[in-house]
């Protein structure tokens, strides 16, 4: 047996390892969901490369490879068409295109092998074509969109009460008033920038400075003059 069918027989035998216990499983019950997710969690020894993870996609590609062959012989790598000359990716490539892009994950394919070019460890002068780096990336689970932190709205302008008070208007339910008729009415208030302590709040039926006046004469009677308004 030749070493390259030696290692194509590995693969194949790591593949079934890897898809087994998924064969008695329906796709899509809570079970299988379970088991993808463990397989897709471990870390694996796998044949031929430095990577530890399966990405789902190609688990789900060996299952249904499997099932259709019903033999071992359907998980052997398929041979390729450039057979004898030299990979698109070299091992030193590939672990340097990967810890560059978990290291920056915002990082578009372009932008990642324009990275790994100035990376010690790359090789220099090997070709890094877009759709297979692409496709490394992908495989891995590396292009999906990060998640996008909220923006922390605890943080205000200023430190101290009394820095900075600011006005805010909502509009409140209409109301009887008074001369047989209901008008829609708005909530005035005032709101210390520091500490969201309200100063003074009324409802009124406008939301022009002559309604708003007296609002401010109130909240400052009570809590004193603010730096800024």
């Amino acid at each position: 047996m030749t070493k390259t069918e030696q290692h194509s027989e590995k693969v194949a035998l790591f593949r079934f390892t890897v898809i087994s216990s998924l064969l008695p499983e329906t796709a899509g019950t809570p079970e299988y969901r379970l088991e993808l997710r463990r397989l897709i969690e471990k870390s694996w020894e796998i044949p031929g490369t430095n990577r530890t993870r399966v990405a789902p996609q190609t688990i789900r590609d060996w299952l249904r490879r499997y099932r259709t062959g019903e033999c071992l012989d359907s998980l052997r790598p398929k041979l390729r068409q450039d057979s004898g000359k030299r990979r698109l990716l070299s091992v030193a490539a590939t672990e340097t295109l990967l810890r560059v892009k978990r290291q920056q994950p915002k990082l578009s394919v372009r932008q990642a092998i324009d990275r790994a070019r100035q990376t010690e460890g790359m090789p220099q002068g090997e070709r890094l074509p877009h759709t297979t780096v692409y496709r490394l990336f992908r495989d891995e689970g590396l292009m999906k969109p990060a998640p996008q932190t909220p923006p922390d709205r605890r943080k205000f302008s200023y430190r101290y009460a009394g820095e900075l008070w600011m006005s805010n208007v909502l509009h409140g339910p209409k109301v009887p008033d008074g001369r047989q008729r209901k008008r829609k009415t708005y909530l005035l208030a005032l709101l210390d920038d520091a500490t969201r302590v309200i100063p003074y709040a009324e409802f009124a039926f406008g939301e022009k400075t002559v309604n708003f006046l007296p609002v401010l004469n109130t909240a400052l009677a009570q809590r004193g003059i603010p730096e800024r308004l």
